[in-house]
């Protein structure tokens, strides 16, 4: 599984597509983005709390069931607080949950169960891409070496790799965007021109 930075680059990469206009970075849905993007790890949580943070992991909360769930809500909740168009908000927090299972679904597992179960509900049955895109990261089995365990030589590399493999897609992103802003901005200047 990529790590919380893997995957938050992944949010940034949803973010950057679907803003509109100025290129300047909103703190508050960048972060909200980002932790969209990591949603599915909280599975770690109750495992953590019976001192077996591993125990849940990779379980339903890494599935397109739970993805479509979570676009629904977050969709039905910006409807009424914002009113803003459940279609688009549907897309971008199923996009920003799925990411999450995606990744997870083209990285090295070196635990069982390997791999994701995507398709649930409608199979309980776990998927792994054949070729593995991302390192995993090597994290403790035990609640207090958990999280130490998590600052390791290994990681630190896995990082690198996610970084190299995502930041392209950062960069592609963001050149279309100026783009498509300095084309939009020289057509609107020619139309003025023509009045």
């Amino acid at each position: 599984m990529p790590s919380t930075i893997g995957h938050s680059i992944a949010g940034y990469v949803i973010y950057r597509a679907v803003s509109e206009g100025s290129l300047r970075l909103e703190w508050r849905r960048f972060f909200l983005y980002c932790i969209c993007s990591n949603l599915p790890d909280l599975d770690f949580i109750p495992g953590f709390l019976l001192g077996a943070p591993n125990k849940f992991h990779h379980g339903v909360s890494h599935s397109l069931g739970f993805a479509f769930g979570f676009g629904f809500c977050m969709s039905f909740i910006l409807l009424f607080v914002k009113n803003q168009s459940i279609l688009r908000s549907f897309v971008i927090f199923f996009g920003l949950y799925f990411s999450h299972v995606l990744l997870d679904l083209l990285s090295y597992d070196s635990s069982p169960p390997y791999g994701v179960p995507v398709l649930w509900p409608i199979t309980d049955n776990y998927y792994i891409s054949p070729i593995s895109v991302f390192s995993d990261i090597q994290r403790g089995q035990a609640s207090e070496t958990f999280i130490r365990s998590l600052f390791s030589l290994h990681n630190f590399l896995a990082i690198l790799i996610e970084a190299v493999i995502l930041l392209p897609l950062v960069i592609m992103v963001s050149f279309f965007k100026k783009d498509k802003t300095r084309i939009g901005g020289k057509v609107f200047q020619n139309k003025r021109a023509h009045l």
